[in-house]
């Protein structure tokens, strides 16, 4: 389980925006990567329903020291049924350090790829955009483009985080970075907290990054997989509509495309830049803090934004009218995709006397 939060150092409350699992079939030489979007809908145990980004923090907070990542596998397990083992948790505050200590990552776009970001230090709105073709990353570079999602929402953004994945693991190899792992792994690990040893991290590297492109796999749930909907609370998320339909999403993931083609495009169908864009933002002006910030206290965005290309699967039949609450995945239906048990319950946080 692959965890990614805004979690820094002083920080009394956090968000994992970045939730994946990764399947390990050593016997047939493949993996998967699974993504769930940060606003998927979920019954936390000993809280309530929340958002899953949400999660590891509760569970942290009742357990430090792991109590996150389990009350995570739980979840997971309930709702998707997903079973995990090991974890990794990465600080958003520490990856650019860790991408520039690796020489960056090239990551390659079939079109030219344009997000809304609004400066704080100019007060207006601004664009980050990269060219099509391949594109080398620094660490700043690279944190813009795994976090920002207002136009391509947030199943564009898990396309391009696993996109990015499969750069990190080209530069890897391309420099042999698994022989100097050790040290840089000492030098970083105040930003990257596991239950892996770190000749687990090696012994699992080293196979994974052998592996045939078509043997690793990729996908995650969309919006056809998932409806949006209104809480009490008037928040908006995104609730699992028909469980059935998410299983049979989950276990097809050893079927889905291959991991290097994530973030495929087709160049005929490019959208133009807006008018005025171009790749010559200057990032050290942007503020990471706006993309914590509340959105409708933000002046109004663009309105020239081209919308992302709908996925070719079609949207499964939804109900007219949302029941009070969605309904998880049966327990007896959880898969053995992803062939690992899931670490012990714990105890979590007292229900919440509003909100959830």
């Amino acid at each position: 389980m692959l965890l990614g939060t805004d979690h820094r150092p002083g920080w009394t409350s956090w968000r994992t925006d970045v939730v994946m699992v990764v399947g390990v079939d050593r016997a047939n030489s493949r993996v998967a990567v699974f993504s769930i979007p940060r606003d998927t809908y979920v019954q936390i145990p000993g809280y309530g329903w929340g958002r899953i980004n949400q999660v590891d923090f509760i569970g942290e907070k009742a357990s430090p020291n792991g109590g996150g990542a389990a009350l995570m596998s739980q979840v997971l397990a309930s709702t998707l049924g997903i079973t995990t083992n090991h974890w990794v948790r990465v600080r958003m505050d520490g990856f650019i350090d860790v991408v520039n200590a690796i020489g960056g990552v090239t990551v390659h776009l079939d079109c030219p790829f344009y997000e809304p970001v609004f400066n704080l230090t100019t007060n207006a709105w601004d664009y980050f955009a990269l060219p099509a073709g391949d594109v080398w990353l620094d660490g700043d570079t690279a944190y813009w483009f795994v976090r920002l999602r207002y136009r391509e929402s947030d199943i564009g953004r898990n396309q391009r985080q696993r996109e990015f994945l499969w750069g990190l693991r080209d530069q890897m190899k391309r420099t042999n970075l698994l022989a100097n792992f050790l040290p840089l792994y000492s030098a970083f690990q105040s930003m990257v907290t596991t239950d892996l040893n770190p000749l687990e991290i090696v012994d699992l590297l080293n196979w994974g990054i052998q592996l045939d492109p078509a043997a690793v796999r990729a996908s995650g749930l969309t919006l056809y997989d998932l409806q949006s909907y209104t809480t009490a609370e008037g928040a908006s998320v995104l609730r699992i509509a028909d469980p059935r339909h998410v299983r049979n999403v989950v276990e097809g993931i050893w079927d889905a495309p291959a991991m290097v083609d994530s973030y495929r495009k087709d160049v005929t169908k490019c959208p133009a830049l807006p008018p005025g864009v171009t790749y010559a933002t200057d990032i050290t002006e942007l503020d990471a803090s706006v993309l914590n910030a509340d959105a409708a206290a933000l002046p109004a965005p663009p309105e020239s934004i081209a919308q992302p290309e709908a996925p070719a699967a079609e949207p499964i039949a939804q109900p007219e009218q949302p029941a009070e609450a969605p309904t998880p995945m049966p327990a007896e239906s959880v898969s053995t995709l992803f062939p690992t048990p899931t670490p012990a319950p714990i105890g979590v946080l007292d229900q919440p006397t509003e909100g959830g």
